[in-house]
């Protein structure tokens, strides 16, 4: 069973309509509390890095996210990717620190619009069979800043950029797999998969 998050940032419904066609259990929960019942956890988002910061510490989400993050596979999407780091130049308050990193704002300029919408690539970097028509749904105005040793999947948008990570039972999708139709699908189901 895969709880999905909600604390208030979130496409959870889109998230869960998306699993339950994959025939992927889960359940949305608004209970920090709860979620040691789960087997994966996901952690989507959408919106402002305070805001989303700061609901993190209410009612004991940042804690206990961060315990089950111990042991079991658990996801951000967009913003909540982000939100798996130490903190963003949008605005006040820290993230997880689940891993290592820093989030920084995309300077648009006559050639690149801020934010990053749209259809783009992944290049991944240890998989070699991917299709070469893979596309995944990016709504963005802030990025990972630099490509680390987690990084297992860059996008090109002015600059390269991390988009995927994984780190052991740590993973994170800079878009929205939920929207990205059967390449979003794929890596949902093996995030899914995953022990």
């Amino acid at each position: 069973m895969i709880g999905i998050a909600n604390i208030g940032i979130g496409t959870t419904q889109t998230v869960q309509n998306m699993l339950s066609y994959l025939d992927i259990e889960s359940e949305i929960t608004k209970d920090a509390s709860s979620l040691s019942k789960y087997s994966h956890l996901i952690l989507p988002g959408v919106g402002h890095y305070s805001e989303g910061s700061n609901l993190l510490s209410r009612n004991g989400w940042a804690q206990e996210i961060k315990s089950f993050a111990e042991s079991k596979p658990i996801l951000g999407i967009c913003l909540g990717m982000q939100l798996l780091g130490a903190g963003s130049e949008e605005g006040e308050g820290s993230g997880l620190n689940l891993l290592d990193f820093a989030v920084s704002k995309i300077i648009g300029n006559s050639s690149i619009r801020s934010p990053h919408m749209g259809w783009n690539s992944v290049s991944w970097v240890d998989k070699h069979d991917a299709p070469a028509d893979e596309r995944f749904y990016f709504v963005h105005g802030y990025y990972v800043d630099q490509i680390h040793e987690f990084t297992i999947g860059t996008t090109f948008y002015g600059q390269e950029f991390t988009s995927v990570i994984r780190s052991k039972n740590i993973w994170g999708f800079q878009f929205h797999p939920e929207k990205s139709h059967r390449y979003g699908m794929n890596v949902l189901r093996e995030f899914a998969e995953s022990i």
